[in-house]
C-alpha cells in the first residue's frame, strides 16, 4: 500500500461507427473564413458581441469563441440565425 503509485494507459477509443476513419471523429473547430466573416460583418454592422450574441439568441462565449476560432464548428441553425442578423451570407467552411 504505501508503494509508488504506478501510472495506467488509457487505451483510446477505436473507431466504431461505420464508415469512420481511424483518427477522424475529432470535433472539427470553426474555419478560419467562417470566423473572419463574422467579425467583420458584426464589425460593419456596428455591433458589439453581446449585441450579436442577443440578435441570435446565443450567449457572448459562443460569438467570442467562433470570432477567435476556438469554437466547435457552428450548427447550421447557428448559421442561418447569424446570417438572417448580420444580413450576410457566410462561408461553410
Amino acid at each position: 500500500m504505501g508503494g509508488p503509485s504506478a501510472s495506467v494507459a488509457i487505451p483510446r477509443r477505436k473507431s466504431t461507427e461505420p464508415g469512420e476513419a481511424e483518427g477522424e471523429g475529432a470535433p472539427e473547430r470553426v474555419g478560419t473564413r467562417v470566423s473572419h466573416a463574422v467579425v467583420s460583418a458584426r464589425t460593419s454592422a456596428g455591433w458589439k458581441r453581446e449585441q450579436l450574441a442577443r440578435a441570435v439568441h446565443e450567449r457572448v462565449d459562443v460569438i467570442a469563441g467562433l470570432e477567435t476560432g476556438e469554437a466547435l464548428k457552428p450548427t447550421e441553425a447557428l448559421m442561418v440565425r447569424l446570417e438572417k442578423a448580420l444580413r450576410v451570407s457566410l462561408p461553410r467552411r
